[in-house]
This record gives C-alpha cells, sequence and structure tokens, in this order.
C-alpha cells in the first residue's frame, strides 16, 4: 500500500464532506476488512484521519456482516443501533447497515444498483450526494 499510495484517488472533496459532518455532530466510523494500520494509512493520505471518530478493522473486529463493530460504535458514542446509518458499496455493508438505522448503498465501488437494491431504497452514486442530514433524522 505505501508504495502505491499516489495510485488512491478520493471520490470528490473527502475533507470538506467529513468537516461537514464533524461540524454537525455527526459522528464518522468505518468499518473495514482491511488491517488496521492499511486503513489508517489510506485515512492520512486522504487527508481525513483527524475527523474520522471510530475504526473497525478487519483484524481487529469480526467481519461483516456481524453486528459487533456497529455495536461498538454505539457504545462508544452513547448511540442506539436506530441511530447509525451505515454507507457502503456492497451487500455486507447493506446487510450491517440494517442492522441499525439502515444501509445507504453507494455505487461508487464494487456494487451495482441490481445488486443493493433489494436491501435499500437508498442508493446514491458516492458519499458526496447522500443527505446525510435527512437520512439521520
Amino acid at each position: 500500500l505505501k508504495k502505491h499510495l499516489a495510485q488512491l484517488k478520493p471520490i470528490g472533496d473527502l475533507r470538506a464532506l467529513m468537516q461537514g459532518l464533524h461540524n454537525e455532530d455527526i459522528k464518522v466510523g468505518i468499518v473495514t476488512s482491511d488491517d488496521y494500520e492499511a486503513t489508517v494509512i489510506s485515512l492520512e493520505h486522504a487527508g481525513i484521519a483527524d475527523l474520522v471518530d471510530f475504526i473497525a478493522s478487519g483484524d481487529r473486529y469480526p467481519r461483516k456482516p456481524d453486528p459487533a463493530p456497529l455495536v461498538a460504535f454505539c457504545q462508544q458514542f452513547g448511540l442506539e443501533l436506530n441511530d447509525v446509518i451505515m454507507v457502503g458499496d456492497s451487500r455486507m455493508d447493506l446487510e450491517l447497515g440494517n442492522v441499525g438505522k439502515g444501509g445507504v448503498g453507494v455505487l461508487s465501488g464494487v456494487g451495482s444498483a441490481t445488486e443493493l437494491s433489494d436491501l435499500t431504497t437508498m442508493i446514491y452514486p458516492d458519499v458526496q450526494a447522500i443527505p446525510y442530514t435527512v437520512l439521520l433524522k
């Protein structure tokens, strides 16, 4: 990963998106199959590591769609499962999200609308297009 950081390209202005969520007091967690070190390196490269409140990596938590990372996130911030949405591009992401308030699909990764539509009606082109404050009401 360190040798290929230049190939990592963020989708849109992630710093502005994450800062906006932070300003709205919305907690942001990452649930990933990647290991912790690679996740932190990626977040630092994208310039958003300081705006991520929680990281559940594949080497520290059970893998998605196991709800353990979502439960830990809720416990850390005093939230209920129904307070949390999960944004992702795979069926496993949305299955995990549906343990909480809901899974929100994005089409900027591996999943297609056809693959995700039976798990959610909330499907957006990418993370920039999601109306976070509306969905979290």
